[in-house]
């Protein structure tokens, strides 16, 4: 479906939603539009993850390694 149906889709829809069919969609487009703070401990773990990379890089294994390893186990 184009993108131009969708919209008239939408906007007649909205004339005729019940309320908590609105606040649904209203709360769709909030959190859409709500810019996201990564919280300081999370910035600290990666910051530490990273560290310990750069340390010992030789430490670490490739993502197809590690999908292979994901794969055995199952």
């Amino acid at each position: 479906m184009e993108t131009v149906e969708i919209k008239k889709q939408l906007h007649e829809y909205i004339e005729v939603a019940d309320d908590r069919l609105l606040n649904l969609l209203y709360g769709m487009i909030v959190a859409d539009k709500k810019d996201y703070e990564i919280p300081e401990w999370h910035t600290k773990i990666i910051e530490e993850r990273l560290e310990e990379y750069e340390k010992n890089p030789q430490d670490s294994i490739s993502l197809e390694e590690f999908k292979s390893r994901i794969e055995k186990m199952r």
